[in-house]
């Protein structure tokens, strides 16, 4: 039982609303990625690192929270379109066992080293995607209570509090509240 949970509340954030990208040529899909993604998500059948939905079970409503349409890899820590950008080097030390050079470090941003296993919903979805949340937002979600939402948007927020107040209430008795 949780004795530290209080009740939600709404806290403004600024949240940026334009990405920097470096220049970068028109993004293909390689060869190494194609590989990855097939081995990763159609052969390994891999869940989704937050909500653990897999390919072979999109189908299935109890498995697929968030009505998920795809698995799908997503580049990290390595964004493709930052690919230009980085020091080969740099990479290399983090990741001394696949990158020793520029050859190397490209086939790296497509491989399997370099991919998190993510659904269409937290990978794209405009509120709780990798690609749209804070960091601190989105890796949350892998750990929260069963139906606790987290809420970017004011006009959902007082609905999203109310469900999560009520899900502190069935978990924290009265008297032990914060």
């Amino acid at each position: 039982m949780n004795t530290q949970l209080a009740h939600a509340q709404l806290e403004p954030v600024a949240k940026q609303e334009e990405e920097f990208f470096p220049g970068h040529p028109m993004r293909l899909t390689t060869p190494e990625y194609r590989a990855t993604h097939e081995h990763l998500v159609k052969v390994l059948d891999m869940p989704c690192e937050i909500c653990a939905v897999r390919n072979s079970t999109l189908s299935d409503p109890t498995k697929n929270p968030h009505k998920a349409t795809a698995v799908e890899t997503h580049h990290f820590p390595i964004q493709r379109e930052y690919f230009d950008a980085c020091d080969w080097k740099k990479v290399a030390i983090d990741f001394p066992k696949y990158v020793q050079d520029q050859v190397s470090f490209e086939k790296f941003v497509d491989s399997p080293y370099n991919m998190k296993i993510l659904c269409s919903h937290c990978h794209r979805d405009e509120n709780d995607g990798i690609h749209h949340a804070l960091p601190n937002d989105w890796i949350i979600h892998k750990y929260l209570l069963d139906g606790y939402v987290l809420s970017d948007k004011a006009i959902n927020a007082q609905e999203d509090i109310a469900k999560d107040n009520q899900i502190v209430d069935a978990d924290v008795p009265e008297g032990e509240r914060l």
